[in-house]
């Protein structure tokens, strides 16, 4: 599909248009990396429900800014999300 060719400077371009976003699914866009993840969380706080499954570039930054910003998320897709590790589900406890 077209939206596996979004990558970090069109998300980071939208994010700070939609700061009542609360439902994104970013599946298998593989061109996404921690940088667009990062400023979705910080610019669309109200999120509650975001799929990042198969999003191979990402690291436990991205969940620990969506942890940290996004306090009302309630709903979170991680599948074949090969790199994160305990620091992401630590962060998911603590803020989530």
């Amino acid at each position: 599909s077209m939206l596996r060719d979004l990558d970090d400077q069109s998300l980071e371009t939208l994010a700070p248009h939609c700061p009542s976003l609360t439902t994104i699914a970013v599946r298998e866009c593989r061109q996404l990396t921690d940088r667009s993840i990062m400023a979705l969380a910080q610019h669309c706080p109200s999120l509650t429900s975001v799929d990042l499954s198969g999003c191979h570039q990402l690291s436990d930054r991205s969940i620990e800014a969506l942890a940290q910003y996004c306090r009302s998320l309630t709903d979170i897709d991680l599948t074949m999300c090969f790199q994160l590790g305990d620091r992401s589900i630590q962060a998911l406890a603590r803020h989530c």
